[in-house]
């Protein structure tokens, strides 16, 4: 049996009893006995002679059954140590101390524990590995030194009370470590301070991702923090406290003496001993364990200064990075990312947020904030556009990364959603804004985190509305985008010029566009676009931001609209974002329109300061461009100075509310001037708003913004300009806010385009009227006017009646000609006069409407006196009203129901003719012969529509009437047959229809089409004689003939690619004088006349008689009885002959013969 193995356990406290507690639990068959003097435990501060006597009598021998082999010493005491030691030496007894004191040893005292330089090499092998540079070491042992192994380190120890309170602690960490910025620790206190630590480093955000914590081996116990990593000697893994760690080392030690098969002897105890340890320590074996998912993970080992690892560690914030930053990084949220939400193109204009980030890099060349690093977390979550859903989902992924504010993009319509979806996930931060001026953001009281460096865009917008007022323009345009931002803008806009009796011409809805607006959406707003030529308004005020301005701008170049069309105005700077568009053609385009105009914006670089700053930004981001940097400079220097202010206080500058105070409280001077923010709002105190002007520049071939004054609400003088404006036209003179068309249209030519549905509606009422007439005109013929004229076979003086019938074959030459092919290329003197036959020479714009009123007077008066024809009204009744009316009904049949015929309905088609276009929409159309009426909307339906009712009401009347003048004047000797009358009208109806339809797509094709139709009469002018009178018969299939000359001149005309005027008059005027002098031929010798004048008195005689000649006044009045006699025969046969016949050709069905 092996002898038995004592413990002299002497120590303050009954948990020493744990030893032994632990050891029993082992597989042992010794007996082991503790000692514990109750005394010891009393009076621990009586004299050094008492305390003396009871450790005498506590080491006793007499008190021990057996001589003990072992002595532990739990006693942690100098004094009681060097009783100890004495007796351990003097009866070879092996003596375990499990710590080191200063004072000397022998050979029999060996230690529990790892020496104090196998620490510091384990210490430094995990410095080693995770490159640290720059670390903080934490330790309650003031002796302790470390420069022999961390010579060529950088490193600071603060020695630390491990007695020390939970508020003691704070202050510590919250004084001494934060504003050190250092975010690699070593702590190497025991395990109740060390929770404290790390609590506290927990609640002060200095624990946290990209930090590194490295334990000593007792301060392992309970830091139960993922991603610690710390070192403890092997076979102390599982100890919980310092009491157990305390067992387990002894319990090692001893498994060690008991591994010895003659332990009871005590010099070859000792001697193994010595052979296994070194230096009488145990060997230094170290396992790193790592904090994973709240457990204790051994990860790798330390041997004699090797270090060895089984698997990865994991550090805070779950990285797998080694933490080697020899800083506290301080993280921000920046927002530069391009991505936006689906369907709307990535952003390209994050590139202002650089100012921020050159802002932050001077800071750290400058070491402002010492031991502290910037590091950015980019945030991606819409760039220019807000979408609910896109941003909730992206702001998900950011719920659990630190930062200390976040610097949104440089858009109110992002800001806002921004704010929308952090408080939606209840991620509390400051928010910065570099330059979103958004009025509602103002609201210190509905957004307290949100601060801006701009001010608020009511105050720039106001000064745009003074400068519009400054220039002299009465009329402007404003354009807003769906969003509330720029709503709100164009209503504050719109109130701030009708207070200055500057006239909004357009209603806001009416120009909208919509939000985030691209070139997918072109379509939709064409029509929006070009109408904004209509205001005939030349200053715009754009209240829509990039990209959209852009995409916008170059749409109205594609629409037609040219320099000078318009005068575009901004609320913002827009060049900063322009020189991002990446296509050439795109940028032109947008040059042509924005050259010249204005914007208004905070005036950045301001002064010296301003400029030098403005030097080192352009060297480190070579920028042809510079706008909105320095806003997004100064906005980086606000969050920088706040931050150093917070350190230097203590505070944590992680919590929200403490950093958005100390934001509120910066004063300082940036490029764009003092910077403070406002105590009443979120505005930045006043600033000067600049005023700038679009130039150009030839060297880089790029637009820019020139400031060329400013506006200070703090000067004497508000306004101060710098230099000219350059307008659209390179003159310094203001142009005029009313545009004059050249046209007189309110859009340009380019802008015109051929309307399908404006076109098909036309052709269907055109020739729907075409078909209704000659159905109508055939119901006609033979309803009433079934009925033949027989040629005159007798001389008859001719009447002023006749002389009509020849002057309507002159007029309807005329007319016909004026709707055929296009002359005016070769023929103006035809052209012209044709025209004005068909009174077609002044029937464009407000003369349209002029001949419309005198064409509805006309249709109701042809109306009344139709009805006075029919009815016979008045026949019997004799005054002089009554005289008068007949008179003018007489003369309204030939004139208003033959003569003018093709230029009423004409007229009436002019109305509707709506083929033309300058949006996609039916309403887009405009009357051809009046730009400026739009059709089919408001008043231009109402005129539409009586047109048509008109023409409905009159052609049935005009058809019907026309062989009225024929065979109800009394004295008309020529009688026109009602089959030509009524063919001719179909023919006038045809060839009007044709030539507002085909005429406009086909100059030839409308020629061929007139040319069949000519044929057609012709040929029934040759084959039913139109006339009771041969030589009228002869001159009207003549001027029929030249008509269709001129026809087939004009048609090839426009087929065949010559132009030579000359050769096509020339030609034009033979082919006539060939078919006069052949009409003068046939007159000649197949026609005699049967017409005559009637004789006058003989002039000779007259003249002779007035001379007192000798002649009698009876000769002349023989002459003139002779003639009245004469007359008066005539007039008899004709009046009985139209009394017994006229009544039943009208009247009667039965009379199918008109003789003459």
């Amino acid at each position: 049996m092996k002898s038995e193995l004592i413990y002299l356990l002497i120590f303050q406290i009954v948990q020493s009893q744990l030893l032994v507690d632990l050891y029993y639990s082992s597989d042992t068959d010794l007996e082991f006995k503790s000692y514990m003097h109750e005394k010891l435990n009393e009076n621990y501060q009586s004299q050094i002679e008492v305390r003396e006597s009871l450790i005498n009598s506590a080491i006793d021998l007499n008190n021990f059954t057996k001589s003990p082999n072992v002595i532990v010493n739990l006693t942690f005491s100098t004094s009681i140590l060097a009783y100890i030691k004495d007796f351990t030496v003097e009866n070879n007894i092996i003596l375990i101390l499990i710590q080191e004191f200063s004072s000397s040893y022998n050979d029999w005292q060996f230690f529990s524990h790892l020496s104090q330089q196998d620490h510091k090499t384990a210490l430094s092998c995990l410095v080693s590995f995770f490159n640290w540079d720059q670390f903080l070491i934490i330790s309650s042992n003031l002796d302790e030194n470390f420069n022999d192994i961390f010579s060529v380190k950088k490193f600071d120890v603060f020695h630390f009370s491990e007695t020390s309170d939970k508020n003691l602690v704070d202050l510590f960490v919250g004084k001494k470590i934060k504003p050190a910025g250092i975010r690699n620790l070593v702590i190497l206190n025991q395990g109740e301070t060390t929770d404290k630590l790390l609590k506290s480093l927990v609640d002060k955000s200095i624990f946290q991702s990209g930090s590194g914590i490295i334990l000593g081996s007792r301060s392992t116990w309970n830091a139960m923090l993922d991603g610690v990593v710390s070192y403890t000697e092997s076979g102390l893994e599982n100890a919980t406290d310092n009491y157990s760690y305390e067992a387990l080392a002894i319990v090692k030690i001893l498994d060690l003496i008991l591994s010895f098969s003659d332990y009871s002897n005590a010099l070859a105890l000792r001697s193994f001993l010595e052979r296994n340890t070194v230096n009488h320590y145990l060997p230094g074996n170290f396992t790193v364990i790592n904090i994973q998912n709240s457990q204790k993970v051994n990860i790798g080992s330390i041997s004699q200064g090797s270090l060895t690892f089984a698997s990865n560690p994991i550090f805070p914030g779950n990285s797998t990075l080694i933490p080697n930053s020899p800083y506290t990084n301080v993280s921000l949220w920046i927002g530069d990312g391009a991505t936006n939400p689906l369907g709307v193109p990535d952003s390209s204009f994050t590139v202002v947020k650089d100012g921020a980030k050159y802002a932050f890099k001077t800071a750290e060349d400058t070491h402002f904030l010492d031991g502290f690093k910037i590091v950015l977390v980019h945030v991606d979550c819409g760039a220019e556009a807000y979408d609910p859903t896109f941003s909730l989902n992206c702001f998900k992924k950011l719920v659990n990364v630190p930062g200390i504010v976040h610097l949104v993009h440089p858009f109110a319509t992002t800001a806002l959603g921004d704010i929308i979806s952090m408080r939606a996930l209840n991620i509390t931060m400051p928010i910065v804004a570099d330059h979103v001026t958004f009025g509602a953001l103002s609201n210190k009281t509905e957004y307290p985190l949100f601060v801006k460096i701009a001010g608020n865009d009511f105050y720039r917008n106001s000064v745009l509305a003074d400068l519009v007022v400054i220039f002299g323009w009465k009329n402007v345009i404003i354009v807003p985008e769906n969003n509330t931002p720029s709503i709100q803008t164009c209503a504050y806009l719109k109130k701030r010029m009708e207070a200055a009796n500057v006239n909004v011409v357009n209603k806001l809805e009416d120009t909208m566009i919509m939000d985030n607006y691209n070139h997918n959406y072109f379509d939709e707003h064409k029509d929006k676009m070009i109408g904004l030529l209509k205001y005939k308004t030349r200053p715009i005020i754009l209240a829509v931001t990039p990209p959209s301005i852009f995409y916008y701008t170059e749409d109205l170049y594609n629409v037609g609209i040219r320099r000078g069309d318009l005068i575009i105005m901004v609320p913002s700077k827009i060049a900063f974002a322009y020189t991002t568009m990446p296509i050439k053609t795109m940028l032109d385009k947008m040059s042509e329109l924005l050259y010249g105009g204005i914007t208004t914006c905070e005036a950045e670089w301001i002064g010296e300061f301003g400029q030098n700053q403005l030097k080192g930004f352009k060297k480190a981001y070579p920028y042809i461009n510079d706008d909105f940097r320095c806003f997004s400079l100064d906005s980086g220097w606000l969050v920088l100075n706040a931050l150093k202010f917070t350190i230097d206080q203590g505070e944590d500058i992680y919590d929200p509310y403490v950093f958005n105070t100390h934001l509120r409280q910066q004063r300082f001077l940036g490029c764009s001037g003092i910077v403070s923010i406002s105590s009443q709002s979120n505005d930045r105190n006043s600033a000067p708003i600049g005023i700038n002007n679009f130039r150009y520049d030839s060297v880089n071939d790029i637009l820019y913004e020139k400031m060329i004054g400013a506006y200070d609400q703090g000067s004497l003088q508000l306004f101060t300009f710098y230099e000219d404006m350059n307008w659209y036209d390179n003159t310094t003179n203001t142009p005029p806010d009313i545009v004059k068309s050249e046209n007189g249209c309110p859009f340009k030519d380019s802008q015109v385009e051929y309307s399908v549905k404006g076109a098909g509606m036309f052709y269907g009422i055109a020739f729907g009227i075409t078909i209704n007439t000659m159905f109508l005109t055939f119901y006609i013929l033979k309803r009433w006017w079934n009925l033949e004229v027989n040629a005159i076979t007798e001389k008859r003086q001719i009447q002023f009646e006749d002389y009509i019938a020849m002057v309507i074959i002159l007029v309807d030459f005329l007319q016909f000609l004026s709707v055929g092919p296009d002359i005016q290329n070769y023929d103006i003197f035809t052209y012209t006069l044709t025209h004005i036959a068909s009174i077609n020479f002044m029937s464009e714009g407000k003369y349209l409407w002029i001949h419309l009123y005198f064409a509805i007077g006309g249709l109701c008066a042809w109306l009344l006196f139709g009805i006075t024809h029919i009815f016979r009204i008045g026949e019997n009744l004799n005054n002089s009203f009554i005289d008068c009316w007949k008179i003018l009904s007489k003369l309204s049949l030939p004139i208003l129901g033959n003569a003018l015929f093709l230029p009423i309905v004409s007229v009436f088609l002019n109305v509707i003719q709506c083929d033309q276009q300058i949006g996609s929409k039916l309403t887009d159309t405009f009357v051809r012969k009046d730009c400026n009426t739009f059709c089919w909307k408001d008043e231009h339906i109402l005129w539409a529509t009586l047109s048509i009712i008109c023409l409905i009401l009159y052609l049935p009347f005009a058809i019907y009437l026309k062989p009225h003048w024929d065979f109800y004047e009394d004295f008309i000797n020529i009688k026109t047959r009602p089959l030509f009358l009524m063919a001719k009208s179909v023919f006038q109806v045809s060839i009007i229809a044709l030539n507002k339809t085909v005429k406009p797509q086909s100059q030839a094709l409308h020629g061929l089409f007139y040319s069949v139709l000519l044929c057609i009469l012709i040929f029934i002018c040759m084959k039913k004689k139109p006339y009771n009178e041969s030589r009228m018969n002869l001159w009207q299939i003549i001027s029929y003939l030249a008509i269709l000359w001129s026809v087939g001149l004009s048609s090839l005309y426009w087929i065949i690619p010559i132009r030579m005027p000359d050769a096509w008059i020339l030609s034009e005027y033979l082919g006539w004088i060939f078919l006069i002098i052949v009409g003068l031929y046939i007159q000649k010798n197949y026609c005699p006349s049967m017409l005559f004048n009637e004789p006058g008195i003989n002039i000779v005689k007259l003249f002779r008689f007035s001379l007192g000649k000798s002649i009698e006044a009876s000769e002349i009045n023989k002459d003139l009885k002779e003639k009245r006699n004469k007359y008066s025969m005539h007039l008899s046969t004709s009046r009985n002959f139209l009394s017994s016949s006229a009544h039943h050709t009208i009247y009667g069905k039965e009379l199918k013969v008109f003789e003459v």
